[in-house]
């Protein structure tokens, strides 16, 4: 079970995501944009912030070959 805050955190993160994807938002997606574009930098900060309030350890992130997938897809 997770509390109201952890919740609120991802949903939060889900929105932002969800708002920039579809064909539209291409060019959103690309290496250079990931590197460049000021909404990542907020989509980071909404990541940290749900990871801390989940607690989990940020030191060292593995990885995986998990998909996003938005919720009610």
């Amino acid at each position: 079970e997770i509390t109201t805050e952890q919740r609120a955190a991802i949903e939060a993160l889900d929105q932002l995501l969800v708002s920039m994807s579809g064909e539209k938002y291409a060019y959103f997606w690309t290496d250079e944009a990931v590197l460049s574009d000021p909404t990542w930098e907020a989509i980071r900060a909404l990541a940290r912030s749900a990871a801390l309030i989940f607690s989990w350890d940020l030191s060292h992130v593995s990885p995986s070959d998990f998909v996003y997938i938005p919720a009610g897809k």
